[in-house]
C-alpha cells in the first residue's frame, strides 16, 4: 500500500510540474490586454510632384510620421488630388479588413489634405487621381516620367516615434507619385547577362509597375478598370520561343508571391508568329485588373509589380560570341483613356550569348596535310571525356555517352558527332562559356560576355586511314576571343602508325630456303655416315 501511494504521489507530482510548465508557455505567447484610449488624432496628406519620381524623397515612416522640416527644392505642391481614407479593423485570426468607416478629402493649393477628429487606429490611404471639373484622368505626368496615381498605404494613429517610446497622434504622411515602369532579366532578378548552349532554354523576367488607377472602386463596390494593360516582348530571331509563361503578383522585393493569375480568366496570351512579327503579347483581363487592384491594396502583404516569366533558346541561327538582346514594352490606357507607352531602358536591356570553338586537323607531315572527315565528340568534364577513350581503348565506341549535342555547319544539323570539313576544320557551335549562378534572387554571380571562359574536352573517335587514333583528350577553352575568331583556335596533329615486318614477303622466302638448304645437307651428311658405318 505505501508502494502504492508512493507512486501516486510521483505522478502527482510530474502532472503539477508539466502543467505547471504548459501554463508558463501560454503566458509567453499571450498577446496582452488592450488598455482604452479615448483621444482622437489625425492625419496630414502632403501631395508634391518631382522633376523625376525616381528621385522622389522617401516615406517619413521612421521617424513616426511627424511633419518633415524640409523638402527638395524641385518639389511641386499638387491640388486637387483626391484621397480615400478608410478604417480598418483586425480580426480574431489578425488579419487586416476595412470597415463602412471611411472618408474622402481633396488637397488643396499647398498639396495638403487633413483629417480630423479621428478615432485611434490603422486606416487605409488611397489616391483616387484628380478631382477636377473637366473630367481631368488620374494620370498626373512628371516633366520625365508618366506617373499614375500611387498604391494604397496604411498609417497607423498614433505612430510611436523614432525614440521608441514618444506617440506622434498627428501623422504626416508624404505619398510618392508611381512611375508607370518596366523591367527585364535573365535566369535571376537583377541578372542582365547569362551564356546557355544552343537548344537550351532560358527563362526571361518581366516587372512591370502596377498603377493605382489599374482599377478604381465605384460607390456600389464595382469597379472601372482600366482598358488597357499589355505586354509585349518582340523576339529576336536568334531566340525561339519555348512558352511556360507564369504570371504573378509580387512584392516590392521581387521575393514573395502575392497572387498568381490565371491563363484565360485573368490574362490572355498571343504566341510569337510569323503574323505578329515573332511578338509574344500579354494582356490583362478585367478580372485580372482587378485581382492586381486587390494585390496591391493587400494590407498584410502589398504586391508592387506584375511578374512575367517566360522560356526561349538560341538557335543555330545565333551569331556566337554575340548579345542577344531581349526587350519588352508596356502599353497602359486608363479608364478614361489616357495612354502611356514605356520600354526596357536600351542601356538595361537582358542579353544572352553562345559560344564556339574550332580546331583544325591535320597529318604529321611537314607540310601539316589537313584531315577530312576525323569524327570528334565533346564533353562538359574530365570524367565523361575519359571515360570515352577507355571505351575506345576497348573497342567499344558505341557505348560513348555524356557527349554535348551541338551545331555541326559541316554536316548542317545538332549532333553528338561532329566532322573535319575538307579543310580539316571541326567546328562545335553553341556551347556556354560563362554561368551566371545565384543562390536566390538578386544575388547573381557569375562572369561576364567578355570575360568568362569555360573548358571543354574532345574526344577523336575516328580517324582517317593511315592515322593511329589517339588515346587520350584534348583540353579547350571557349570565351568570347574563340567564339567570335574566323580560324581555328587550336590544331591537332594525328600521327602515322610504327612499320612492322611485312607478313609473307621477300625475307621469308630467302629464310625458307636456306633452312631447307641446311636441312637437306644435314640429311646427306647423316646418310653418308650411317652407309660408312655399316661397312
Amino acid at each position: 500500500m505505501g508502494k502504492i501511494l508512493k507512486y501516486m504521489t510521483t505522478i502527482a507530482l510530474a502532472a503539477v510540474m508539466l502543467f505547471g510548465t504548459m501554463t508558463t508557455a501560454f503566458a509567453v505567447e499571450n498577446s496582452g490586454q488592450v488598455v482604452g484610449n479615448d483621444q482622437k488624432g489625425s492625419i496630414t496628406i502632403h501631395k508634391y510632384k518631382m522633376p523625376d519620381a525616381e528621385n522622389a524623397f522617401e516615406s517619413n515612416t521612421e521617424n513616426g510620421g511627424i511633419e518633415m522640416d524640409s523638402l527638395p527644392e524641385t518639389a511641386e505642391p499638387l491640388a486637387n488630388v483626391k484621397f480615400q481614407v478608410t478604417k480598418m479593423e483586425q480580426d480574431q485570426a489578425g488579419k487586416w479588413n476595412e470597415t463602412t468607416v471611411s472618408r474622402t478629402v481633396v488637397t488643396n493649393e499647398s498639396g495638403e489634405a487633413v483629417l480630423e477628429d479621428l478615432p485611434l487606429g490603422r486606416y487605409k490611404v488611397e489616391e483616387l487621381g484628380l478631382d477636377s471639373s473637366d473630367g481631368s484622368d488620374a494620370v498626373l505626368p512628371n516633366e520625365k516620367d508618366d506617373a499614375m496615381v500611387g498604391k494604397a498605404f496604411y498609417v497607423d494613429v498614433p505612430m510611436t516615434q523614432a525614440d521608441g517610446q514618444t506617440l506622434n497622434y498627428n501623422v504626416h504622411v508624404y505619398p510618392k507619385n508611381e512611375v508607370l515602369s518596366i523591367e527585364k532579366d535573365v535566369t535571376y532578378v537583377g541578372n542582365k547577362h547569362d551564356s546557355f548552349d544552343m537548344q537550351e532554354n532560358q527563362t526571361w523576367i518581366i516587372h512591370t509597375a502596377i498603377p493605382g488607377n489599374i482599377a478604381l472602386t465605384n460607390d456600389n463596390d464595382s469597379y472601372d478598370t482600366a482598358k488597357l494593360y499589355k505586354v509585349t516582348d518582340k523576339i529576336d530571331s536568334q531566340l525561339t520561343y519555348k512558352g511556360n509563361i507564369v504570371v504573378k503578383a509580387v512584392d516590392k522585393d521581387y521575393k514573395t508571391v502575392i497572387d498568381e493569375l490565371e491563363k484565360d480568366t485573368d490574362y490572355s496570351v498571343e504566341e510569337p508568329a510569323e503574323g505578329n512579327e515573332n511578338t509574344l503579347i500579354i494582356s490583362l483581363t478585367d478580372a485580372g485588373k482587378i485581382k492586381l487592384k486587390k494585390a496591391i491594396n493587400n494590407p498584410d502583404a502589398q504586391a508592387a509589380f506584375l511578374q512575367i516569366r517566360f522560356d526561349t533558346m538560341i538557335n543555330k541561327t545565333a551569331k556566337t560570341g554575340e548579345a542577344i538582346y531581349n526587350d519588352a514594352d508596356l502599353k497602359f490606357t486608363t479608364a478614361k483613356g489616357t495612354a502611356v507607352d514605356v520600354s526596357v531602358p536600351e542601356n538595361e536591356r537582358p542579353e544572352v550569348h553562345t559560344g564556339k570553338i574550332a580546331i583544325k586537323k591535320v597529318g604529321e607531315k611537314a607540310d601539316g596535310t589537313p584531315l577530312k572527315d576525323v569524327e570528334f565528340m565533346i564533353f562538359d568534364s574530365t570524367e565523361k571525356a575519359q571515360a570515352a577513350v577507355k571505351l575506345l581503348q576497348n573497342n567499344k565506341a558505341g557505348e560513348i555517352t555524356g557527349a554535348l549535342k551541338v551545331y555541326d555547319p559541316n554536316q548542317k544539323e545538332f549532333t553528338t558527332v561532329v566532322k573535319t570539313n575538307d579543310k580539316g576544320v571541326a567546328e562545335f557551335r553553341g556551347l556556354a562559356y560563362y554561368t551566371n549562378k545565384a543562390n536566390e534572387e538578386n544575388k547573381v554571380q557569375g562572369d561576364d560576355a567578355a570575360t568568362g571562359a569555360k573548358k571543354y574536352y574532345l574526344v577523336e573517335t575516328k580517324t582517317v586511314k593511315g592515322y593511329q587514333l589517339p588515346s587520350k583528350y584534348f583540353e579547350v577553352t571557349v570565351n568570347h576571343d574563340s567564339s567570335t575568331a574566323t580560324v581555328p583556335s587550336d590544331t591537332i596533329i594525328n600521327t602515322k602508325p610504327s612499320k612492322l615486318p611485312a607478313a609473307g614477303g621477300n625475307g621469308t622466302i630467302i629464310f625458307t630456303a636456306v633452312g631447307l638448304t641446311v636441312m637437306a645437307a644435314a640429311g646427306i651428311i647423316i646418310f653418308m655416315s650411317r652407309k660408312k658405318k655399316d661397312r
